[in-house]
């Protein structure tokens, strides 16, 4: 029985031998060079695209730009006082005259402004500085309806007069645009148009000398 056995035991060993020799000699040659072949991926390992669902293609999440910065919860805006121009008294009372003029045109007189009108109001400004009229008496001979009368006080003249040869409708114009003029900006001077005025019928050839018998007033620092 141990013969036996020991035979059994031999056989088996050589049989394992023989199979692997055919088992080896069943490979090809080029087995060795030949890639394995990949796995198919199972369901669980194929990763999946991403699609948006119906509400995040409606309503598409918003990203800041790049350029503007996000304002902080936190942060705390002080509202700023609106600044204002310092008007010089002067202005005030140069554009509240003339603004008062510009009403009444059209109206009696010469209206309208350039070289068939009366002055504009950045040639009788200048033309009235030049002249110096703060704390004076001004006279307009051929005043017209009275701008230059108007601009005159409203630059510091302290009387305005005013010569026209036409009719007194000029002198019912002017003193309604003087008592507007006033209710705004009071003075004590004298404001005054005389209409119906023919200079070459008055006595004297000076202006001083005109004033008494047109307004009943004195030139003073004319």
């Amino acid at each position: 029985s141990a013969m036996v056995g020991s035979y059994q035991q031999l056989l088996r060993s050589q049989k394992l031998s023989e199979g692997r020799v055919l088992h080896a000699s069943r490979i090809p040659a080029n087995a060795l060079s030949q890639k394995r072949p990949q796995r198919p991926l199972s369901r669980s390992r194929v990763s999946r695209r991403y699609e948006p669902t119906m509400a995040e293609t409606k309503n598409p999440p918003k990203t800041p730009s790049k350029g503007k910065k996000r304002p902080s919860s936190a942060a705390v805006v002080t509202p700023q006082p609106k600044k204002t121009k310092d008007v010089p008294p002067g202005e005030a009372k140069w554009k509240n005259a003339m603004s008062i003029f510009r009403k009444f045109e059209p109206g009696l007189g010469h209206d309208g402004t350039g070289l068939y009108g009366t002055l504009t109001n950045a040639t009788l400004r200048r033309m009235l500085e030049r002249c110096d009229v703060v704390g004076k008496t001004h006279v307009d001979v051929g005043a017209a309806d009275g701008k230059v009368l108007l601009g005159a006080t409203a630059l510091g003249a302290k009387h305005a007069y005013g010569l026209e040869i036409s009719g007194p409708a000029l002198a019912t114009k002017f003193e309604a645009m003087r008592d507007m003029q006033a209710t705004k900006f009071p003075s004590d001077g004298e404001k005054q148009l005389a209409t119906g005025t023919d200079i070459t019928e008055l006595d004297g050839s000076t202006v001083e000398a005109w004033l008494p018998q047109t307004v009943g007033a004195g030139g003073g620092d004319s």
